[in-house]
């Protein structure tokens, strides 16, 4: 199957039908169902005792050629040269809007209505046989004459207003243009001038005078010499409200563009390219849009030769000088011999092969999108082109046998009086046999003994046609196709295909119908497997085209009620059912087909789909009781969500057993995923009830809902008391402690504190700015008191709940932390210091990094609330140490010495975390405005060299000391944590430090005390002369270290 590429012929114009796909939406023998690719469809998984039977669900249909070659019998057979001798064989073809004229090489010009009866209306001769065989033809602009030109360069032009058989030649001579040339092209562009173009390359206008046999000089002029360049192709360009009036000439080299409004003034020049072998093509096509306040016109030019085709727009300025700018350039892979347009977005091509085999190919332009059309403009010297690849492509050598000029540019008629080139060109050229009217989508081929019409094939024909092979499937998604606007017909005008999409739509239930019984009846033989799966691909289509236009009482009614009477046809039904409510498509369904369809899904055990079909079909129509006892039994929180906030407005039930369900297993070590899916639901439910949102998604259907279960919701969280019991972790009533009861108080807050009490703060902090807490300020407020009373509580061993406590506080600091950046809570000094004394009190952080994890959070949160005492919080920091809460407080009072001290205790990286905290010291307190950069640069690098040599000496006697105790240790009975024990080793393990190295950082930090005092007066100059010396003490003294940075 070919994609199919649109072509968007210009920017500042919309597609003829407002959008819609033309058709067909690819050329081929198999084209998408757009109704069905269209949409995201699940795949449809196997299901009951017939599920296991795979089945490839329709997504294409085929279609007949888009591409129609008809033979005119009726003209044909009138014009048979085997019937009719006298009239020779058949040279020329010329197409007006009402009227077909075929010329003979007897010279017979054979005039034929072209629609209707297609009867014979005149049989003209011009009666001198000197005049040889008819070489080309045109009809008028008002189809009252027809000029008709011979090979041997005579001119007639004859009336064809009159009787039957009664000959009124307007004009008739034979010396029009130079002796010895024949006529090759006639073309009128007003009513009585007519263009001429001989054999030898010459372009003359002819003005018609009503006198017979006379004419007066200066009635031919000519107006292109072929010395400039012999004109092979002409063609007249012309909009419909005649703004634009253009002679298009095409010689071997180029194309010349000649203005009718200023006497054939030239207006531009395009080059031509490929093989000069090959004959030059024109054709051109005239655009129109009806736009909601006018027409819009846009003529477009298609320039080809060999295998390359260039189309090119007519645009005219507001001072009437015309524009040719290239849209695009398409490769074929044969080389072209004739090219028209069949419509607004396809062009047909007569190629030969390398074998000399004549084929018709049917070709897409391509189309950009907006985004590729604005990349192409800024790129203006790119021009967009394409190698296309034929659609359709049929062989007309046989059935055609299509009718070269080859006889008429070679001049055989005149003694070959033209140039090589015309000779080495003239076996290509088929242009009078190869006709398409300007404002006519039929193009019409002129065999050796027969008329060909060539169209694309329309909508109605093409909907017959698969009606009357009995494809009922195809018909149907072809008919929904267009009923949802993606088809248009492109032979007929918006108003018609309207037209043919409200009949398509009235012919639905008529085809369902149809392929309702065809379903019924089954296969005529096979296996079983069989037909399940011709079931599957029918349902799916009959569903689909119910659900696509929208007839569900056909779907309920009819099929529904048709199907249920077979036991293997209800399955396959409901089960492909399913994926049409998941995608909640279906209207109002019927309470039996509701229920039906949920006890399938039970007794199928597809207890996932049941929850998902539960909340997308309406409660109105199903069993409350069976849907609540299922969600009971398999514990389905989402449907049972659903239907009691849909059913009843209750939103707080659901919540109340999934608590109880989560009380069950919350105090597991380890969960379960089901359990852990359980509780994240409930986590979602709980931002969706505060917000004021419907759970999972969407709005709540009430104005009063959306404030009152927000309320409710808080409320059940901060409630005292649960109303299930809480016992039911332990399995005996004797387990329970003593302090159970008091250890119970807020229960719901207990246990989604216990099941993730990081996704529940983040629930909180998500919700901090709804109405229920942000029009009440003490709402949150009160919630963050009772957290952090938890987590303050008094360490008891009996207290089952200790662990969580020790995790709970440093999460809370950082949930804290967001809620005052936020502003949505007001700062509590007293308990924002109680927090931090309890949680470093204790000491019971599980690793060092979630202890430097707490330090940051506890840093933040002093700079949020700097009315906490420092100094109370220093006296606990200080014994650990706590490095990041001391380095905080030593910064902020430029006690940098003590700082020093500090960091030399540091368990973690000690020499990383001074480097970065010295280089914040030294960059960010504006030292550079009191020391030159080279003297703060040498600083910092002597700094840091003396201060890796520490690190290093520190890290070797550390590792030795752990060794040491390690091994000594496995035998000893001491209780002290493990961390506890580490973090003293390595405070122990501090290396001694000689006063002269002591003597020499110190000083260094106590000129940066004096450069940066507490105190508010102005601050004294570094002396360079003492950071000097003392760097040059630190050169001598101080070792080099890898450590140290470069």
């Amino acid at each position: 199957m070919n994609e199919k590429n649109e072509f968007l012929l210009d920017e500042e114009s919309e597609e003829l039908f407002g959008g819609l796909s033309p058709f067909p939406p690819a050329y081929g023998a198999e084209t998408t169902c757009s109704s069905v690719a269209g949409v995201n469809m699940p795949k449809i998984l196997p299901m009951g005792r017939y599920g296991s039977v795979p089945a490839e669900l329709p997504k294409s249909y085929k279609l007949d050629s888009p591409l129609v070659l008809k033979r005119e019998d009726t003209i044909s057979q009138q014009i048979n040269t085997k019937t009719q001798p006298k009239y020779g064989h058949l040279t020329s073809l010329c197409i007006g809007k009402r009227l077909l004229s075929i010329g003979t090489s007897q010279g017979f010009c054979l005039i034929f209505e072209k629609e209707g009866s297609q009867r014979l209306l005149h049989s003209v001769q011009s009666g001198d046989s000197s005049f040889g065989s008819i070489s080309c033809m045109d009809f008028s602009v008002d189809q009252t004459r027809l000029s008709v030109g011979f090979s041997t360069g005579a001119l007639f032009i004859f009336d064809t207003n009159t009787k039957r058989n009664s000959n009124k030649f307007i004009f008739k001579s034979n010396d029009v243009v130079q002796p010895g040339r024949g006529l090759i092209h006639l073309k009128y562009i007003t009513s009585n001038v007519l263009l001429i173009v001989d054999n030898g390359g010459n372009v003359y206008e002819f003005h018609e005078k009503r006198r017979l046999n006379r004419r007066k000089d200066g009635n031919v002029r000519c107006i292109f010499t072929g010395c400039k360049g012999e004109v092979l192709n002409i063609s007249f360009v012309h909009s419909s409200d005649n703004s634009v009036e253009l002679l298009v000439l095409a010689t071997f080299h180029q194309v010349f563009l000649l203005s009718v409004k200023r006497r054939s003034a030239a207006v531009g020049q395009l080059k031509l390219h490929g093989s000069s072998l090959s004959p030059p093509l024109i054709d051109w096509r005239e655009r129109v849009q009806a736009l909601s306040h006018a027409r819009a016109f846009s003529l477009r030019l298609c320039i080809a030769r060999d295998n390359e085709a260039r189309l090119y727009q007519v645009r005219q300025r507001v001072g009437g000088d015309l524009l040719f700018p290239i849209l695009q350039i398409l490769k074929f892979s044969t080389p072209l011999i004739n090219l028209k347009w069949i419509d607004d977005w396809s062009l047909v091509a007569i190629c030969t092969t390398e074998n000399n085999i004549e084929q018709l190919q049917l070709v897409e332009i391509p189309q950009f999108s907006a985004g590729e059309r604005k990349n192409l403009q800024n790129q203006k010297s790119t021009i967009p082109t394409f190698s296309v690849n034929p659609f359709v492509v049929l062989d007309i050598s046989e059935s055609v046998k299509l009718v070269y000029n080859s006889v008429d540019f070679k001049g055989l008629a005149t003694g070959c009086n033209v140039s090589k080139a015309m000779l080495a060109v003239a076996d290509s050229i088929c242009y009078h046999t190869f006709i398409r009217h300007p404002e006519d989508n039929h193009l019409y081929l002129l065999g050796a003994d027969a008329l060909f019409r060539l169209q694309l094939i329309e909508l109605n024909e093409q909907l017959d046609s698969l009606i009357e092979r009995s494809d009922f499937c195809s018909a149907l998604m072809f008919v929904v196709d267009i009923c949802c606007g993606k088809l248009a017909d492109r032979n007929t005008t918006t108003i018609a295909t309207a037209n043919f999409r409200a009949n398509a739509f009235r012919r639905i239930p008529e085809l369902v119908s149809q392929l309702l019984e065809q379903t019924m009846d089954g296969i005529d033989s096979g296996h079983i497997d069989e037909l399940i799966v011709y079931y599957k691909q029918n349902f799916h289509v009959l569903i689909r085209a119910c659900v696509s236009t929208s007839h569900f009482n056909l779907l309920y009614e009819t099929i529904y009620s048709r199907v249920q009477k077979d036991t293997l046809c209800r399955s396959t039904f409901l089960e492909m059912l399913e994926e049409f409510v998941l995608e909640n498509v279906l209207f109002q369904p019927p309470p039996s087909l509701v229920n039906d369809y949920l006890n399938y899904l039970l007794c199928e055990g597809q207890i996932p789909q049941f929850e998902q079909s539960v909340i997308r079909l309406p409660v109105e129509s199903m069993d409350l009781h069976q849907v609540m006892t299922a969600c009971k039994e398999h514990q389905l929180f989402d449907a049972t969500c659903y239907v009691f906030n849909n059913a009843m407005k209750d939103y707080i039930t659901p919540l109340n057993e999934q608590f109880e369900l989560l009380s069950r297993f919350v105090h597991k070590q380890v969960l379960s995923d089901h359990e852990i899916v359980q509780g994240n639901k409930l986590l979602l439910y709980l931002s969706c009830c505060l917000v004021g949102r419907a759970y999972p998604h969407g709005d709540l259907p009430d104005e009063n809902l959306a404030l009152t279960v927000p309320l409710e919701t808080y409320k059940f969280i901060v409630q005292l008391r649960s109303s299930f019991s809480t016992s039911s972790r332990s399995s005996s009533p004797q387990n329970i402690s003593p302090k159970f009861n008091e250890l119970q108080s807020f229960p719901h807050l207990n246990i989604l504190l216990k099941f993730d009490a990081l996704q529940f703060f983040n629930v909180i902090s998500t919700c901090a700015d709804a109405p229920v807490f942000a029009k009440c300020e003490g709402r949150l407020k009160r919630l963050v008191d009772m957290l952090i009373s938890k987590c303050v509580e008094e360490e008891d061993e009996e207290n089952e709940d200790i662990d969580l406590i020790n995790e709970l506080g440093p999460l809370l600091i950082t949930f804290i932390n967001g809620l005052l950046q936020k502003g949505a809570i007001p700062k509590d000094v007293y308990l924002f210091t109680k927090l931090i004394e309890r949680v470093f009190l204790r000491r019971a952080f599980p690793s060092l990094r979630v202890q430097k994890v707490a330090e940051q959070s506890a840093v933040e949160l002093l700079r949020l609330v700097p009315e906490i005492d420092l100094d109370k919080v220093l006296e606990i920091a200080q014994p650990v140490p706590y490095i990041h809460i001391c380095a905080y407080i030593f910064t902020m009072r430029r006690e940098y010495f003590k700082l020093l001290e500090c960091f030399l205790a540091d368990p973690l990286e000690p020499f990383s975390s001074f480097k970065n905290l010295l280089r914040q010291i030294l960059l960010s307190m504006e030292l550079c405005i009191s020391m030159r950069r080279a003297t703060r640069d040498c600083v910092v690098n002597e700094l840091m060299q003396k201060w890796s040599n520490l690190a290093l000496k520190s890290s070797c006697k550390i590792e030795k000391n752990i060794g040491n105790d390690d091994s000594s240790s496995d035998s000893s009975s001491d209780s002290t944590p493990p961390l506890e024990r580490l973090r003293r080793r390595k405070v122990n393990s501090i290396p001694t430090i000689t006063n002269e190295e002591r003597q020499i950082v110190s000083t260094v930090f106590r000129e940066l005390e004096k450069a940066f005092p507490l105190c508010t007066s102005p601050r004294p100059t570094i002396s360079c002369h003492i950071l000097k010396q003392q760097s040059q003490n630190l050169t001598k003294h101080g070792s080099s270290s890898s450590l140290a940075p470069t």
